[in-house]
């Protein structure tokens, strides 16, 4: 699977790293067992961007809320 952009009027693909910093991953967070460049597209093509998530869960945040920590750092002492 090849990720189709233009640069400088030319056809070309993004990086794997590229598409991992799209999706808000860590650079090289696919590079894991000798995986191939196609695997690993493959895998990120499948992959859900990590900002999305954030925001489909954020409204779970007060349902989930226990009384005082929402909001609020616990305290070290």
């Amino acid at each position: 699977m090849a990720f189709p952009v233009e640069m400088n009027g030319n056809a070309d693909t993004l990086w794997v790293t590229e598409v991992e910093t799209i999706l808000g991953l860590p650079i090289h967070y696919t590079d894991a067992q000798n995986m191939s460049i196609t695997k690993r597209q493959h895998l990120l093509g499948e992959a859900w961007s990590v900002h999305v998530v954030k925001h489909v869960l954020q409204p779970l945040r007060l349902f989930f809320e226990c009384e005082g920590t929402v909001g609020k750092k616990k305290q070290r002492k």
